[in-house]
């Protein structure tokens, strides 16, 4: 957020929080659905059925895979810890603005 405006920080906000709570219902819809294509019709049975197990590793493995995806998105993306050689650190020049 603080690479935003302050005067746009609700919208900037509103967006961030739209995309995570979305985020999360389509994964959560994407891991469903891969429990299901694993032959799963109803979980009032036996959950130590082989096809439940089966189904519930295929979803964790895909979401493993997804979040290597966002973290080499996100590292690549940079952030403050990537500071460049030879410029001052960004929380210095932040105290220095802020000082009187």
């Amino acid at each position: 957020m603080t690479g935003v405006p302050p005067r746009r920080r609700a919208v900037a906000n509103s967006v961030r929080s739209m995309l995570y709570n979305s985020g999360q219902a389509v994964g959560t819809s994407v891991s469903l659905l891969v429990v299901a294509s694993a032959g799963v019709s109803s979980y009032a049975g036996r959950t130590d059925d082989p096809r439940v197990v089966a189904g519930f590793a295929a979803a964790i493995g895909l979401s493993a895979v997804a979040a290597a995806f966002a973290l080499v998105f996100a590292v690549l993306r940079g952030g403050p810890w990537l500071v460049p050689r030879g410029s001052r650190a960004p929380d210095r020049e932040m105290q220095r603005a802020v000082e009187p």
